[in-house]
């Protein structure tokens, strides 16, 4: 609370401050204690969400971006391998994930997404635009709907891939820290073992998943913002 206003000048919620919440486990909170959360219920999950939101608005999206869209999506829909790699590392602050759906002209609407992916070889090759992206402008990896004739598909994309740039985007309304980008896709290659959960299953299994928990954590913000 002392440094939002910091924060919000600044446009850049610090390193320090996502450390210290790691210690807390406050970034994977309603994941599994194995995985580096706190195990916590929807309830004391909103509670949490709802007294970090009141002091800093940012600093709030950002357990909502890393538990509940980012979180979620690998712990119920991802492989073993993917799940072992990327939750530790998330629950550490070691790695920031962000959550790529939206796009200049799409919202939440999966279905009408223009990013698109072809098989090649053992992988995938994906090309688009993502836009309004919490915490991409600093994230490590992006989990990605793409679509490729009438199939929506959830990739793992690492920002170190060739082809993938972000641009942030500044002087926003509010929510000024939480590092808002674009992300480009210019013919980025993605290995198969990437895929979240199977070809084909982004819309109903991945995005479904990710965006109920993070409507819930939105709305203990949007609670947390009127009072």
């Amino acid at each position: 609370r002392p440094r939002a206003g910091e924060f919000d000048a600044c446009e850049e919620l610090p390193r320090d401050i996502i450390s210290r919440m790691a210690e807390k486990k406050f970034l994977l909170a309603s994941l599994p204690e194995a995985y580096g959360g706190l195990s916590l219920d929807p309830l004391y999950y909103g509670y949490l969400t709802e007294a970090i939101t009141k002091a800093c608005c940012s600093t709030g999206g950002l357990i909502t971006v890393e538990s509940s869209l980012v979180g979620e999506a690998l712990f119920r829909c991802a492989s073993k391998d993917l799940k072992d790699k990327w939750l530790p590392l998330m629950a550490s602050g070691e790695k920031i994930g962000a959550f790529a759906l939206s796009e200049p002209e799409v919202g939440s609407d999966a279905g009408a997404i223009r990013t698109r992916y072809q098989p090649e070889g053992s992988g995938f090759v994906l090309n688009g635009r993502k836009k309004w992206i919490s915490f991409g402008a600093i994230a490590d990896f992006f989990i990605v709907l793409a679509s490729c004739g009438d199939q929506r598909t959830a990739f793992v994309v690492e920002r170190r891939f060739d082809g993938v740039r972000t641009l942030p985007m500044k002087g926003l309304l509010a929510r000024r820290a939480s590092h808002v980008a674009e992300v480009e896709l210019n013919n980025v290659h993605v290995p198969g073992e990437n895929v979240i959960g199977r070809p084909g299953g982004g819309f109903s299994y991945v995005v479904g998943t990710s965006l109920d928990h993070g409507r819930y954590s939105i709305a203990w913000s949007g609670v947390a913002v009127a009072q």
